[in-house]
């Protein structure tokens, strides 16, 4: 097969660059033809990249001037299917490009429906892109219920792999002397880093022995050295960045806690797992409950604080039984997500979804035959496909200029996150909702 797949940037650490890497790498290892198209083309991808996948450069930003030049790349890879693996708008560039093509197109979901819903997104625009797809991924069965019935047939469920060295998958005993409770992901704010150093300060004192390790990068880092700093903790806090190997920090660590607001699929969380690692998240957060039993692989904070997490660390930090028989749990159901059975499912799901060439949802005459209940959804996506900007419902002048510098586009998108969470908790408080 010749399959095309929306990588956008690959030289920055992240669990979508690697997913892409990954899935694109062993794709080609399977002998498919493999085009994955990014922004970031002279760029050395910060994850491993099979040197038989061909990178096609582009720089479609969403105006309708540009498209065509889009579609001519797509039609030089002659693709059996394309694939786009994201949580936000950026669907919508592929709706439009591939609008009226017959070429066949997964929406593969890499977020919470939640959060995608009111935070990344909005649910309007989502299911619309979602009923142009010929096939739907999601991670976890729980997230069908985000989604209307007519669109669950077509809707496929395949969680994220794990990738560690084999040769580093059981990790040895650590000292006595140095327990480290780790975390490892992107320092973003709904990671929610600050929690777990405030729940850590919270237990600091009655656990001398005990140090924390946040690995990443991002917006955040200064912000939490500063935290650090002022709970005078330098010497028990470590924030070392970004690591091409995380399997050798599992292996020196005792407890892996993920105090996310959100997740997709918590990869790092699968990761520690393997690892027999024992868990600490926040029952809300999905992306981790769906892969943490509580009491059984590790333990979920009831409440989003740092009071609550700190009580669900103490646990374990004060039971050296509890963590090894919790992380041995986890072990074990961390086995479903090995590559091999997640990228026979990807390599069903492809050919499957390539067997619609001819038959793609995506087109004007589908409209006429499309289910009464899927056509006001094919109707608003094929308003967003042919809009001027393909992905602002109305022209946002701010937020093009801010598209065109990747600088500006991170305070940007920095700012509306914040703006938006301030405006839910004010009307919160209203008791607008």
């Amino acid at each position: 097969m010749k399959i095309l797949i929306d990588g956008y940037g690959l030289s920055t650490p992240g669990g979508l660059p690697r997913w892409n890497c990954a899935l694109a790498s062993t794709l080609a290892e399977r002998k498919h033809t493999v085009f994955l198209f990014t922004t970031d083309i002279f760029a050395v991808p910060f994850y491993p990249l099979h040197d038989a996948v061909v990178r096609v450069a582009y720089t479609y930003n969403g105006l309708q001037r540009d498209l065509e030049l889009f579609r001519q790349q797509i039609r030089n890879c002659k693709p059996d299917v394309c694939l786009s693996p994201y949580s936000s708008g950026r669907h919508l560039l592929w709706c439009a490009a591939l609008w009226d093509s017959g070429i066949p197109w997964i929406y593969s979901e890499h977020g919470g429906p939640n959060a995608i819903d009111t935070v990344a997104w909005n649910r309007t625009e989502r299911l619309a892109a979602m009923s142009g797809a010929d096939r739907i991924h999601l991670l976890f069965p729980e997230y069908l219920s985000s989604i209307p019935e007519f669109l669950h047939n077509r809707t496929r469920i395949i969680p994220n792999p794990v990738w560690l060295d084999a040769n580093l998958k059981y990790p040895a005993q650590c000292s006595e002397k140095e327990k480290i409770i780790i975390s490892m992901g992107r320092l973003d704010p709904f990671k929610q880093n600050a929690l777990l150093v405030e729940a850590f300060a919270h237990l600091a004192s009655g656990f001398p022995e005990w140090k924390l390790e946040i690995w990443g990068d991002g917006p955040e880092k200064q912000r939490l050295e500063k935290q650090v700093h002022a709970y005078g903790l330098k010497d028990r806090v470590r924030l070392p960045g970004t690591t091409e190997h995380p399997e050798i920090h599992y292996k020196k660590a005792q407890i892996f806690c993920i105090p996310s607001q959100f997740e997709g699929f918590g990869l790092s969380t699968t990761e520690a797992m393997t690892m027999r690692l024992p868990v600490v998240g926040f029952a809300e957060c999905s992306g981790t409950n769906q892969i943490v039993k509580h009491g059984r692989t590790g333990l979920l904070a009831e409440h989003m604080t740092s009071r609550s997490l700190a009580e669900c660390l103490r646990q374990l930090m004060s039971d050296e039984n509890l963590r090894a028989a919790m992380g041995k749990q986890g072990q074990i159901e961390a086995q479903q997500f090995t590559p091999s059975r997640v990228y026979d499912a990807w390599e069903e799901l492809l050919k499957e979804t390539a067997a619609c060439e001819g038959r793609a949802r995506m087109n004007t005459a589908y409209l006429q035959h499309a289910l009464p209940e899927e056509r006001p959804y094919l109707n608003t996506l094929k308003i967003c496909a042919h809009r001027r900007l393909v992905y602002l419902v109305k022209d946002d002048w701010l937020h093009i200029f801010a598209w065109k510098h990747p600088w500006l586009r991170r305070i940007y998108i920095f700012m509306r996150h914040w703006l938006k969470k301030i405006f839910l908790a004010n009307t919160a408080r209203q008791g607008i909702f």
